[in-house]
Parts: C-alpha cells; sequence; structure tokens
C-alpha cells in the first residue's frame, strides 16, 4: 500500500485524570516534553494529568493539558522519522497541527492555548451554556429545527449524522424533544463547560487576536487543513484570524475529512488522547486508521510504519 498519511489531533472533551500515564511511564521522550511545557507555561502538568484534580475539566485547564499530551505524542513520532503529507486539528488540535506544520514552535502553541483557554473560560462566565452531540440526523435538518432558538447554532459537523450543537443550556434541553421528534437517536450532552463554538463567546476571539499579534506565524511547511475553512493552506496569510475566528465558528471536521481523502490521504494517525476521531473516520471505506492512547497502540503503530 502506497500510504499517505494524515495527522489529525483532538479536541476538548475526551479529558480525564490519568490519560497516556502508561506512556508517561515508558517513554521518555513523552515524559521529557511534560517537563518542558509545564516550565513554559508554569502549570505542574504531572499534577494536572496524574494526580486526583478537579482542574482537569477546567477550560482554562483542559485545553493547555490536551495541548501538551498531543506535542508529547509528535515529538515521538518526529523522533521515528514518521512525516505527514497533510494536518489538521479538531478545534484545539489545531495548535498541534499548526506545530506539526512549523507554523509555531511548541512553545508558542502552548502559551497561545493557554491563553486562550483563559479567554473563553472568562467568556463563558454568567452565560449558562452548553453543547450536544444530535446522532441519526443531517445538518439541513439541524438547522430548520434551531433556527427558533436564537442562542442555538451548528458548533461541529463530525459526520453527516453526528452534528454537534452549541448555546444556552435551556434551548438544548427544549430543542433536544424536537429533534428526537424529528428522527434523533439520541441528543447528548458534551463533557465540555461552556457553549464553544458559538456567537455567544465571539468576544474571546476578539480578544484573543491581542495573544496571536504576539507571535509570527511561518508558512506552512507541511500543508494543513483550518476548521473555518476545511480547505488546505499552504502559506502563512490570515492564520491569525482563522485562529482567532475558529473560537467562535463550527469545526467543519466532516468537510476536512472529505478534502482529505479525495487529495488521496489513505491513511490517518490520531496524535492525542481517545478514539473520537478514528471513531468518525470509521464511515470511510479503504483507510488504515492508528490511534496513540496507549503505549501498546504506539508499539504497533511504529512497528507497522517504521
Amino acid at each position: 500500500m502506497d500510504r499517505k498519511i494524515a495527522f489529525v489531533f483532538p479536541g476538548q472533551g475526551t479529558q480525564k485524570v490519568g490519560m497516556l500515564s502508561d506512556v508517561y511511564e515508558k517513554s521518555e521522550i513523552f515524559k521529557g516534553f511534560i517537563k518542558e511545557i509545564s516550565e513554559w507555561t508554569e502549570i505542574d502538568f504531572f499534577h494536572l494529568l496524574y494526580e486526583n484534580n478537579k482542574k482537569i475539566d477546567k477550560t482554562e485547564c483542559t485545553q493547555v493539558a490536551l495541548l501538551g499530551c498531543e506535542l508529547g505524542l509528535l515529538r515521538i513520532l518526529k523522533k521515528n522519522n514518521i512525516t505527514p503529507l497533510v494536518n489538521a486539528g479538531y478545534s484545539l488540535g489545531e495548535f498541534a497541527a499548526l506545530v506539526s506544520s512549523s507554523v509555531i514552535t511548541e512553545r508558542e502553541a502552548s502559551l497561545l492555548v493557554k491563553e486562550r483557554g483563559n479567554l473563553i473560560a472568562q467568556a463563558c462566565k454568567g452565560i449558562k451554556g452548553a453543547m450536544a452531540a444530535v446522532l441519526g440526523l443531517k445538518a439541513d435538518v439541524i438547522e430548520r429545527i434551531i433556527k427558533e432558538f436564537p442562542s442555538l447554532s451548528i458548533a461541529n459537523y463530525n459526520t453527516e449524522t453526528n452534528i454537534s450543537i452549541s448555546g444556552l443550556l435551556t434551548d438544548i434541553e427544549k430543542v433536544s424533544v424536537k429533534l428526537k421528534d424529528a428522527g434523533a437517536r439520541h441528543v447528548v450532552l458534551l463533557n465540555v463547560s461552556g457553549p464553544f463554538h458559538s456567537p455567544l463567546i465571539k468576544v474571546a476571539g476578539v480578544k484573543f487576536e491581542k495573544e496571536t499579534d504576539k507571535y509570527k506565524f511561518q508558512p506552512p511547511q507541511i500543508p494543513y487543513y483550518p476548521n473555518v475553512t476545511a480547505e488546505e493552506k499552504r502559506d502563512a496569510s490570515g492564520i491569525e484570524s482563522l485562529l482567532c475566528r475558529q473560537i467562535y465558528y463550527p469545526v467543519k471536521w466532516l468537510q476536512t475529512m472529505d478534502a482529505m481523502i479525495k487529495s488521496g490521504i489513505n491513511c490517518f494517525i490520531e496524535v492525542g488522547y481517545g478514539s473520537v476521531l478514528r471513531g468518525f473516520l470509521k464511515t470511510y471505506p479503504g483507510i488504515e486508521l492508528y490511534g496513540m492512547d496507549t503505549f501498546e497502540n504506539i508499539e504497533n503503530l511504529l512497528k507497522k510504519l517504521c
């Protein structure tokens, strides 16, 4: 098989204390990175990831914790000379994709995501917001139903029949009944602390612009797909704006995966904790899927690709 590899980096929602603990114990590369990111961000990552705490589910900690895991795993891939043809990241995972594409450094991504999490957490204060996955309905049906609730919008296009909505919790509870009446199999609240990828938190995106202005974004050495456009990007123009808008725009993941596969990508490595992105990709026939959520999976991946 002529492998055409893409790295995909997951977003928020799968976090838990103890994630990738076996990788931390058995990989000096990963452990070394966790020490480095702790110094850059002035956050005790060992405590955050591997000791009982309630911080892991707070947006201001969750985002940088997941990014740290993804960048540590990325180092393992780089050390073993596994290189993608393209990169894409789901929501905060886009920052890891930018590191993989050499647009920003590991340290820059870590500091940006730390501030991103803080700004989103501030924007969510005072808003009883939530997100829910709607399973079994297509986007056009969902869009028609949620129109009568001004706070609601589509947040994530995951697959054709797995769409997330975002908005006020009361509106999500009300619309859930209508969505089920229209044929949705399930409407499931997501493990997030606010209405992410919604105009309700646009203020965070506007404020984030001041953070992106502090850094110089380099032209991608490897093309990547921004969430906002789902189109392959090969130059540095407008990346800052895309990252700011990404906070309150929907994640076009379905469109991104369609575009990647149409371009010939046939092997995806999910660089992060969990298997959510591989789950979305299982709807596509004839592709290879690899995960890095356990040390065993990493060993199998390296045996297969090295």
